[in-house]
């Protein structure tokens, strides 16, 4: 067949083509060579990296205790405990012990369950930083001074200042009373776990002293309103 220049231009042409083809076959590279998130189908989307989200701060988060423990956590209730100053390992050992359905409540399990470890610990720092109003109560001033005994006795151990220490346990001096009887029955029943040292100078104060020591307690802390001494902070 005789050759023409069209064909000729035609041949050429086909030829290039097949060279670019070629090529570009060699350079794509291995699917493994590729950043993986390019091999995703379009059901699997890749997300961009972002930071996890910052704790809100302490006095946030505890604005949603208020409704119940009051402004900067003095209670204005008899049946809920002012948690001003409280110090922060006794703040995170109560929320911990409701988490864990040790401790008896009627809602604060579920609180609890609704914050996470970082929120937690910031608002016992805010709580610990705020000043604990003692409450006004009426009181008997003789058994108060009897229970004053009682208390250099059988509980300054451990409630240091007549119950005005801020320490690793909580605050009885100038708490709402009823709220102290009423815990103290949840542990007699066991609705709430007594710490051995407290059963067992509880037993020998009841032993002692009689029934009504412990009630002595009771008008003693609501006499001492001189309000917490220290607020331990790690």
């Amino acid at each position: 067949m005789a050759l023409n220049a069209s064909n000729i231009v035609l041949a050429c042409a086909g030829l290039v083509c097949a060279i670019a083809g070629g090529l570009l076959f060699m350079a794509k590279p291995a699917k493994s060579q590729v950043p993986q998130q390019f091999w995703l189908s379009p059901s699997q989307p890749t997300q961009p990296s972002q930071k996890a989200p910052q704790t809100a701060p302490g006095e946030i988060l505890a604005s949603t205790c208020a409704g119940c423990h009051g402004q900067d956590g003095n209670s204005e209730g008899p049946a809920t405990p002012s948690i001003a100053g409280i110090s922060v390992p006794y703040f995170l050992r109560t929320m911990e012990q409701y988490r864990q359905g040790k401790r008896n409540s009627t809602i604060m399990r579920r609180v609890a369950l609704g914050y996470n470890a970082a929120e937690i610990e910031a608002m016992a720092y805010y709580f610990a930083s705020q000043k604990f109003i003692p409450v006004k109560q009426p009181f008997d001033p003789k058994r108060a001074e009897r229970g004053a005994i009682y208390h250099k006795r059988y509980c300054e151990y451990c409630h240091r200042d007549g119950g005005a220490r801020a320490g690793r346990e909580g605050i009885l001096a100038g708490q709402w009373v009823p709220y102290l009887r009423a815990t103290l029955t949840d542990m007699v029943v066991g609705k709430r776990e007594m710490p051995h040292s407290m059963k067992r100078w509880m037993e020998r104060l009841v032993r002692i002293e009689g029934e009504d020591a412990v009630e002595d307690l009771m008008h003693y802390y609501a006499s001492n309103t001189k309000g917490a001494t220290q607020s331990l902070l790690p």
